[in-house]
């Protein structure tokens, strides 16, 4: 799935589209000549994409308030002193983005994750899409702000100019926010919207 162009694109340009003036984006992916093709698309910033193998280190050992936006392209367990750090060294308007399992089929550790995004992010949400080009399989991804909301502040002059996608667009980012009632049933209380 980490090779779907669906998948890179809801990735990088979901994030991107939603903070007001993001300058320095950390990506942590095993794809990334996939996700360097999307993160050209916007040349205004500075990206610096990592190995998933990488992240806990990386993010522990980063400078306070070093990005406005970091993209896990993996699935994080980290503890409470991780999510510190990742705390210190995001911007305080910074978005985080995680993959995550399915909400339905791994309720008690997703639960733990949002509960751990939201001691430092105030709006902490999943956002599930089509990640194949026939629709069968789904990705399910956590985006996590301290300030922007995902679908009252994306920019959207920003998504009308990405030229050359497949799947996003400024319809597409708002509605895959949208969750089913089991789903929302699953997260309260810790999801924050």
């Amino acid at each position: 799935m980490a090779n779907s162009y669906t998948y890179n694109e809801m990735l990088v340009h979901t994030p991107v589209c939603t903070h007001k003036d993001p300058k320095n984006v950390l990506i942590f992916s095993d794809d990334q000549a996939g996700i360097k093709k999307e993160n050209a698309r916007h040349s205004e910033m500075n990206f610096t994409v990592m190995a998933s193998k990488d992240a806990v280190d990386t993010v522990s050992n980063t400078a306070d308030d070093a990005f406005d936006i970091i993209i896990f392209d993996t699935i994080i367990e980290g503890d409470t002193a991780f999510f510190a750090h990742l705390n210190r060294a995001t911007t305080s308007e910074a978005l985080v983005v995680f993959k995550s399992n399915a909400v339905l089929s791994d309720t008690q550790n997703v639960r733990q994750l949002f509960d751990n995004l939201g001691t430092y992010f105030k709006i902490v949400m999943p956002y599930t899409f089509d990640a194949d080009e026939k629709g069968t399989t789904k990705a399910t991804l956590i985006f996590a702000s301290k300030f922007y909301h995902p679908t009252a502040d994306f920019i959207l002059h920003r998504t009308d100019l990405i030229d050359g996608l497949s799947y996003y667009n400024c319809d597409v980012h708002p509605a895959v926010f949208a969750q089913p009632n089991d789903v929302r049933v699953a997260l309260k209380g810790v999801a924050r919207n």
